[in-house]
């Protein structure tokens, strides 16, 4: 793992610091600068003020630097390897719960979506074989919610393709935008949800 690699130049680097030659520093600075960019993607997603921290430690350690007070830089450098330890444990795990909430989300879309495309398909079916409207529906919006339906199940079935190519986010995303048009065109057409 990147993190873990990081973090082990790191407390060599800190360890080897003992005296107060500008490469240590140097060094250790860089290895910090390699462990942040490792956790950068998830941190900044997930836990981002935890990221902004070790973001702004690395930066006061830096200054430090560029005033020759190597020893401080490096001090100042000290216990970042555990602190992005532990920030890299919590995102990993908000990131897993985000995941968990998406996969669920898609589940219930997956679930509900395509039986309520088939009830306006359904209900659409009907209104085209009565011979007089229900009071409120006329010929124009039966042929607008056929033409709707249609952009609909297109959009589910990209929603669908989204979600197989392994965008989970994107997929509940569109998803989420389908179910919406689902509804609309439920409450046009008279369905109740259900």
């Amino acid at each position: 793992m990147p993190y873990r690699r990081a973090a082990l130049a790191l407390a060599l680097m800190l360890a080897i610091a003992g005296c107060s030659s500008r490469d240590p520093a140097q060094g250790a600075i860089t290895a910090s600068e390699d462990l942040l960019a490792a956790i950068h993607e998830d941190a900044q997603a997930y836990a981002p003020d935890g990221y902004r921290e070790l973001k702004a430690q690395l930066d006061s350690a830096r200054a430090l630097f560029r005033e020759e007070r190597y020893q401080e830089a490096i001090a100042a450098l000290d216990d970042l390897p555990e602190r992005a330890g532990v920030l890299a444990t919590a995102t990993a795990a908000a990131k897993e719960r985000h995941r968990v909430e998406l996969t669920a989300a898609w589940s219930g879309l997956a679930a509900t979506l395509p039986g309520m495309l088939g009830a306006i398909e359904l209900r659409l079916t009907e209104l085209g074989q009565m011979h007089r409207l229900p009071e409120g529906l006329d010929q124009a919006l039966i042929e607008e919610a056929r033409a709707a339906l249609g952009s609909t199940r297109a959009a589910w079935d990209v929603a669908v393709g989204t979600h197989a190519a392994g965008d989970l986010g994107g997929a509940v995303g569109q998803g989420q935008e389908v179910q919406a048009l689902i509804h609309e065109l439920m409450a046009r057409l008279g369905i109740q949800p259900g």
